[in-house]
């Protein structure tokens, strides 16, 4: 799967990022099918992981993953 932006290059060497309607929604039919098969979904953002303390997001997601897998059941 694409990413749903697509980059376009501004006047002073900058890359913009223009949404891509038809790769979005690709990506939300594909989460639809996810969740309907009975799975998870969580998204993170390109920004969010590749900007500053991307690393800690993703350290923080798999610690709070894990914490969620041990909860205990009732």
């Amino acid at each position: 799967m694409e990413c749903s932006t697509t980059a376009a290059p501004h006047g002073q060497g900058q890359v913009t990022h223009i949404a891509a309607p038809p790769l979005y929604a690709e990506m939300v039919a594909g989460d639809r099918r996810l969740r309907l098969a009975g799975y998870e979904v969580c998204w993170f953002g390109g920004w969010e992981l590749t900007g500053p303390g991307g690393e800690g997001v993703v350290t923080d997601f798999f610690a709070d993953l894990l914490a969620w897998c041990q909860r205990p059941t009732l």
